[in-house]
């Protein structure tokens, strides 16, 4: 039979050749050098590796949050220029509404100015202010017409533009007349 002593066996060659090697001291000193600086570095590059992803976790998180907030800021915009027209148009329709009762005020003020047997063919605007036509039974009653009007609030400096007869067919006359009202008093 065949024993063999496995913790007394004789060490393999190549791992007696290197015990047996002897490095001088001051290689010894730099290899150990060599070897701890070794050490040092890649427990440094450990670090900063392990750094640098969470460097770039936090980038990736912050780049997201960044996106969204260009595309809120983007609706935000949007929302705002809506907003913006929303509110001109807003003050242009209640200017229009306003001028819109200036006018309907006017109107009213012309028809309450009017006396009896004084009738209006045309009311338009022009450059500067109101131009009225109409027919009256006599130029009595033209004369009242201007007369109201000066009384009136909203309507200032009326002027007789023109007064002119106009005969019937059956004979009686009719005085037609052109007024023009300046702008609006204060």
């Amino acid at each position: 039979m065949i024993q063999f002593d496995f913790l007394h066996d004789p060490r393999p060659a190549y791992v007696r050749r290197v015990l047996e090697m002897r490095i001088p001291g001051a290689v010894q000193n730099a290899i150990l050098g060599l070897a701890g600086a070794l050490v040092v570095l890649t427990g440094t590059w450990g670090i900063e590796s392990y750094r640098l992803r969470q460097a770039d976790e936090v980038e990736s998180r912050y780049q997201t949050r960044f996106d969204r907030s260009v595309i809120e800021l983007a609706r935000t915009k949007v929302a705002y220029d809506r907003l913006q027209r929303m509110v001109a148009l807003d003050s242009q329709i209640a200017t229009i509404e306003r001028s819109g009762n200036d006018d309907a005020s006017r109107l009213a003020e012309i028809a309450n100015r009017l006396p009896p047997h004084a009738w209006l063919t045309s009311i338009s605007r022009d450059a500067g202010g109101i131009a009225i036509e109409g027919r009256a039974r006599d130029f009595t009653v033209v004369g009242r017409t201007i007369g109201g009007l000066a009384k009136s609030a909203l309507l200032q400096n009326p002027t007789l533009l023109e007064a002119s007869s106009v005969s019937q067919a059956d004979g009686d006359g009719e005085i037609r007349y052109r007024v023009h009202l300046d702008g609006v008093r204060p």
